[in-house]
């Protein structure tokens, strides 16, 4: 095995820097770290070091392949199973408290669902919350799966879903894969479909975009 302090032959390299690693990603690596300290105690502190030094960020290495993940010093297929099972558990989480809440009222809520739904993909979705009159959620829908930086949106598509659903209202949203500066989905695009919901008496609330650094209405979209 090598010293603690030297990356494993085969892996890619990267300057490993454990200082550097833990001051400049002191959330992710405390997070890290009790995550690991469950199956492996002794050596939680140093496989996060190297975890974070290969990969960046909490997101990119709950991502990452299993073989990947592998080849860092430390890591066991338990581990690993550890790890990919958290953006599992993290959108069942903000689902289960979204579907007991007025979504609306629970702006901060809503954004932890919808990140959680979307932040861990590589594709670029456009993705439809129904709602009743109450804003309760009806159902959910990745309604038009896209490229890594391109999605197209059938507003009539959506708005016949909503009409099938019995739906009072709706909140859309997309994402932006890691590395993606940019998804040109029109202003028109979102005119149309508030105007094809808006016509059956569906009323369109919001829209969402999700970048690396969580879920915010998108700017460009105006629903007054």
């Amino acid at each position: 095995m090598p010293p603690p302090n030297e990356a494993p032959a085969g892996s890619p390299t990267v300057p490993f820097d454990p200082v550097l690693s833990r001051f400049q990603r002191a959330d992710s690596w405390t997070a890290l770290t009790r995550l690991i300290s469950i199956l492996d105690t002794d050596r939680a502190d140093e496989i996060a070091d190297r975890l974070l030094s290969e990969f960046g960020s909490l997101n990119t290495i709950c991502r990452t392949t299993r073989d990947a993940l592998l080849r860092i010093t430390g890591m066991t297929e338990p581990l690993v199973n550890l790890l990919q099972l958290q953006p599992r558990m993290g959108k069942a989480l903000a689902a289960e408290k979204l579907n007991r809440r007025n979504v609306v009222q629970r702006k901060s809520g809503l954004e932890d669902y919808i990140e959680q739904e979307l932040s861990w993909e590589d594709a670029c979705f456009f993705f439809v919350l129904y709602l009743n009159g109450h804003h309760r959620l009806i159902k959910k829908h990745r309604i038009f799966r896209g490229t890594h930086d391109k999605v197209v949106v059938f507003p009539r598509e959506i708005a016949k879903e909503a009409l099938a659903c019995k739906a009072r209202g709706i909140i859309t949203a997309h994402n932006r894969p890691h590395g993606v500066s940019e998804i040109q989905i029109g202003q028109r695009t979102f005119q149309r479909l508030k105007a094809a919901t808006e016509m059956l008496g569906i009323k369109y609330l919001n829209h969402f975009l999700v970048t690396e650094d969580g879920a915010s209405i998108a700017p460009y979209t105006s629903f007054s």
